[in-house]
């Protein structure tokens, strides 16, 4: 047997059976497949003091990094496994770890419900981050529409503005050259409405006298019918406006009664 054939076998450790930065310190719970536990070996190896180390190592495992791994170190493992007797306890408390290439002890099926949880954190924040980017985008969206609505309301606006403006220099244009100034007309449509109010709705023909009365004044046909208002009789009153012994000489629409 030379030198070479002397030498024990070497057998390389498996890789890490769970990625490096799984971190799920921050998990208050670690799931727990009731039916798997009580039909496992191990579980059916431990005693009171054994089943007590193995799941306090378990738990420990649990909220190390990377998540479902121990280091390999026999002090810590007899302080996190809390019980009087560790050595005796030892065998079936680690049961079910593995030694991997990185020098920790990794337990295959804490691993897997490691990295389920990981994953299912990861895909929660993917969906919350694109929910997120999504209504940032919608938000944008009604931002922009709502800048576009308002600068179109603007724009008509000034164009309605603009064009109302070019109308009112066309009117006043044709109120120069000679056509019916539209405030006599107003005036005298209110002077009839409100000679009916005071009058009555029959009162038609008596006002137009009372305006030929006035020489055609408005003014002063509408001042003598809101004179007319404060009197017991209205009516009799315009009549003796109109037929007044002064009638005759109101040729300038003044009316000494009033």
């Amino acid at each position: 047997m030379n030198e070479t054939d002397a030498k024990p076998a070497f057998t390389a450790c498996p890789p890490p059976l769970i990625p490096s930065d799984v971190d799920l310190r921050d998990f208050r719970f670690m799931p727990l497949d009731v039916v798997q536990l009580q039909n496992s070996e191990t579980w059916a190896m431990a005693d009171a003091w054994a089943a007590k180390a193995l799941v306090n190592l378990w738990i420990k495992a649990w909220h190390q990094v990377p998540a479902g791994s121990l280091p390999d170190n026999d002090d810590l493992h007899r302080t996190w496994a809390n019980v009087p007797c560790w050595e005796s306890v030892r065998e079936v408390a680690l049961r079910g770890f593995t030694k991997c290439s990185d020098g920790r002890l990794y337990h295959r099926v804490i691993c897997q419900k490691a990295l389920d949880s990981w994953n299912g954190r990861k895909r929660f924040r993917r969906a919350a981050k694109a929910r997120w980017k999504n209504k940032k985008t919608k938000a944008a969206t009604h931002m922009q529409q709502t800048s576009n609505a308002h600068a179109t309301h603007v724009q008509q606006q000034h164009a309605e503005h603009m064009q109302g403006t070019g109308t009112g220099i066309g009117t006043n244009r044709k109120n120069a050259a000679g056509a019916a100034p539209a405030v006599e007309i107003s005036e005298e449509a209110e002077l009839f409405r409100r000679g009916k109010v005071v009058l009555g709705d029959s009162a038609g023909g008596l006002i137009k006298k009372l305006i030929t009365a006035k020489a055609g004044s408005i003014a002063l046909a509408r001042a003598a019918i809101e004179t007319a208002s404060t009197k017991q009789d209205p009516r009799e009153y315009v009549a003796a406006c109109i037929h007044g012994p002064e009638a005759g000489a109101r040729s300038n629409g003044w009316d000494p009664g009033l």
